[in-house]
């Protein structure tokens, strides 16, 4: 572009803004600093909106370059470039085609918006730049800035050119702003845009993502972590910012699909039928091909592990997750069925629907009935079920497993007082307690049975008239007195 030429496109810009009523300033330093025109359009009065709350007008800086030539662009220096992306309001390359005569005259006119593909082209550019081999100045770089048909000006006219700025402006300056900067910072981190380094062991590693996967994982202890600035995910381009010795990690692992869990059997007479609903969570492994899969329940987890060809299972739960009632007794039922079943000698059959590709999976359920010998399932579920129906437990209670097991003796005493033509409740007795001797040779005393659970205490209290069993025991013949209460906590306790 010859100064000659360069000068008339700034003069025609220059009419085309007084023609239009906008205000402009001209830039005396050859767009030294990126900008050969500052327009600010005028503060706008309505009758509408008071003074102070009327929108502030738009401003803009604009580049103008002058061409006879015909391959529609420039190479822009990328410094100016640099410039007008961080420049907070609107930034705009306006070109004028002009003919070859003498004088030369326009034939068409195109506004450029500095916008999110301009952008990214220059921030690229500039970290492309950062990591070669010998990086340059950044005036020393230049950037092809092209124009198209849909850039064109309707007419040469200050009316076109004011309506082609406000159309990348429908917000208003105040709008502009704040999505512009928000372009800017995020621009080029879409994939891999931050990477974090630390030292830690593959084990330890590993079952922090399978915790993570089962939604009950702690922060991981790590050495040496280092937070690098990955922006385009250019090859040798990213940036230390942050490194320590030491710092703790945690991994967020993201639901992909939905599934039931079934499991089924038969035994004697009995069919056995239950369902789940879980969430489907993939689980990474770096530097393993296996592939784990983690269905995650309110209940508890389903591991699904692929290693040489061959599909293993597990099962396991988070023991101090609050959960409804109504999952308690599912879980109950399950390991009911696994106890009887494990008794008999067979095992429960289980399938997995994926609802996503509506795929379904086999597989056979070969647990062991229970982590904890001294406790039938079967009773357990017998002993809730009879606290439920006397009104001390409710279906929107929020229990945890580590509660139902640590207190099973409780309520397996409570249930016996509440039901005694169940089975009858049998209590061993201190060796220093002196119980009252009735009438009929049988002794009495009497019991008062607390249980304290995550939010509410339930007792139960009762007088107690019994035989000797044995050694320090009493089998109950009667219950007098019976009272049960239920405490509801001001603060929630788990």
């Amino acid at each position: 572009m010859s100064d000659q030429l360069g000068k008339q496109g700034e003069l025609l810009f220059s009419q085309l803004c007084a023609e239009s009523g906008v205000i402009f300033n001209c830039s005396y330093d050859n767009d030294k600093t990126g900008w050969d025109h500052l327009i600010e359009f005028p503060q706008s009065q309505h009758k509408d909106i008071p003074g102070d709350l009327s929108p502030a007008p738009i401003e803009c800086k604009v580049q103008i370059k002058a061409t006879q030539r015909r391959d529609r662009g420039f190479n822009i220096k990328l410094s100016n470039m640099k410039r007008l992306v961080d420049y907070a309001s609107p930034a705009f390359i306006f070109f004028v085609e002009y003919n070859k005569e003498t004088p030369a005259k326009p034939e068409a006119c195109y506004l450029v918006h500095i916008g999110k593909s301009l952008i990214r082209k220059t921030l690229k550019k500039l970290r492309e730049n950062d990591v070669a081999e010998k990086p340059l100045k950044h005036h020393k770089v230049t950037l092809w800035v092209g124009y198209k048909q849909s850039n064109k000006l309707s007419e040469i006219s200050g009316e076109s050119l004011v309506s082609a700025i406000q159309s990348h402006v429908p917000d208003g300056a105040s709008g502009y702003l704040s999505s512009k900067a928000k372009l800017k910072d995020s621009i080029g981190y879409e994939e891999h845009g931050w990477i974090i380094q630390y030292e830690q062991s593959t084990n330890a590693l590993r079952e922090h993502m399978l915790d993570a996967a089962k939604g009950f994982a702690q922060p991981l202890q790590v050495k040496n972590p280092q937070l690098f600035d990955n922006r385009f995910n250019i090859p040798g381009g990213k940036h230390l910012l942050h490194s320590a010795p030491s710092a703790q990690v945690s991994f967020n692992l993201h639901t992909v699909s939905k599934a039931i869990i079934r499991f089924f059997g038969n035994s004697d007479d009995i069919k056995y039928s239950q369902t789940f609903e879980a969430d489907v969570v993939p689980v990474p492994f770096p530097g393993n091909q296996d592939v784990t899969v983690v269905l995650r329940s309110e209940i508890f987890s389903f591991e699904l592990n692929s290693a040489n060809g061959e599909i293993k299972n597990s099962i396991c739960f988070d023991a101090d997750k609050l959960v409804s009632l109504q999952h308690i007794f599912d879980l109950v039922e399950l390991f009911s069925m696994l106890e009887d079943f494990e008794e008999k000698g067979l095992s429960l059959g289980g399938e997995i629907l994926f609802i996503n590709d509506n795929h379904t999976m086999r597989f056979f359920s070969n647990y062991t009935k229970n982590p904890d010998n001294n406790i039938s399932f079967y009773a357990l579920g017998e002993a809730l079920n009879i606290l439920k129906n006397a009104g001390l437990l409710y279906k929107s209670d929020k229990l945890s497993w580590s509660q139902v097991t640590e207190q099973f003796n409780f309520f397996m005493m409570m249930a016996s007082v509440l039901r005694p033509d169940i089975a009858s409740p049998e209590f061993g007795i201190d060796e220093t307690a002196q119980p009252q001797l009735e009438s009929d040779n049988s002794i009495g005393f009497p019991l008062k049975i607390a249980i304290e659970l995550s939010h509410f205490t339930i007792k139960v209290s009762a007088s107690i008239v019994g035989t000797i069993s044995g050694t320090n025991r009493i089998r109950a013949t009667d219950i007098k007195d019976l009272k049960q209460t239920r405490e509801e906590s001001t603060q929630g306790k788990s």
